[in-house]
């Protein structure tokens, strides 16, 4: 069953997650359009988000009727100078609301209830720990250092009292915590 509408030009869809109304969530991009986050529903794309600076292998996550990603800023003074925030699209209201400044968070996740995410946080030596924020205002609850590899794609567990993260290590190989 076709959800995506025919389209003979190249084009690109990846990371389809499923919405609270049964819609599909996901990242769209041709030639001749910047990736965006799109709602794919009934044959129709609906663009939500029209440029968006994903990052990362899981770009974004889907929760219910909320989005969060992180999304890749340059120091609007020191060009020299980056971040990662953390983005959270509402789609009942379409509103985009930041959630975290002068961060370096990817692979943000909301927990089931949708209260929570969790996230990687780099410091500038590249030392990683996960992060747990509120997922309303990005205050941050909890930091959790992790002294196992490069962390990434941190997921809660169904009951939402867990987190799991790949731990990527090259010399003692790769482990679920």
């Amino acid at each position: 069953n076709r959800l995506s509408p025919p389209d003979k030009r190249y084009h690109v869809w990846s990371l389809p997650q499923r919405a609270a109304d049964g819609s599909i969530i996901a990242s769209y991009w041709d030639l001749d359009t910047p990736t965006q986050l799109v709602r794919l529903k009934d044959g129709r794309r609906e663009v939500l988000v029209d440029r968006v600076g994903l990052v990362g292998d899981l770009q974004f996550h889907v929760q219910g009727d909320a989005v969060v990603w992180s999304e890749y800023e340059v120091d609007p003074r020191y060009g020299e100078r980056n971040y990662l925030v953390i983005k959270r699209l509402d789609l009942a209201t379409r509103r985009v609301t930041r959630l975290s400044d002068r961060s370096r968070y990817i692979g943000p996740a909301l927990s089931p209830d949708g209260s929570r995410l969790v996230a990687v946080e780099f410091d500038t030596t590249r030392r990683a720990r996960l992060i747990v924020l509120d997922a309303a205002t990005g205050v941050v609850h909890r930091a959790i250092d992790v002294e196992r590899g490069h962390l990434v794609t941190p997921s809660w567990t169904a009951d939402g009292r867990g987190v799991l993260v790949v731990a990527v290590d090259t010399t003692r190989g790769n482990a679920l915590l």
